[in-house]
């Protein structure tokens, strides 16, 4: 099995409300003078490792998605075809990820072992 990267995607169920989304959107509209009709953020685990499909399923279901008012897809974002910009914000290199440290625990306890790379947080806005 070689080492893989697998991107986990976490975002609210269209019936909820993203009051980040929504607070973050009206700070773009403010500043930046152009209307956002709506925003999506997604939290992104960047998984790398020598780990199984069923693997990464079972980070993204049990440790990072919380099933009431979240979905997950790996490796893709969810259906959006209508979208003029996406960016990605992460930490620069050296900067501590204490939400990335905190789910690397986490797998660590799924597995009970982990000797890869520390999973990398950043989010997507798609506007």
């Amino acid at each position: 099995m070689s080492i893989m990267k697998n991107r986990i995607l976490i975002y609210y169920h269209d019936k909820y409300t993203d009051n980040h989304s929504l607070s973050i959107a009206k700070n773009i509209s403010e500043i930046f003078n152009i209307s956002v009709k709506n925003l999506n953020i997604a939290k992104s685990y960047l998984i790398s490792g020598k780990f199984t499909d069923e693997n990464i399923n079972t980070f993204a279901d049990e440790l990072f998605c919380d099933k009431i008012i979240e979905e997950y897809n790996i490796n893709n974002y969810k259906n959006i075809d209508d979208f003029n910009f996406a960016f990605e914000i992460g930490f620069k290199q050296g900067v501590t990820d204490n939400e990335g440290r905190t789910s690397c625990d986490g797998i660590k306890d799924i597995l009970r072992k982990f000797k890869e790379k520390t999973p990398e947080l950043s989010r997507y806005n798609i506007i």
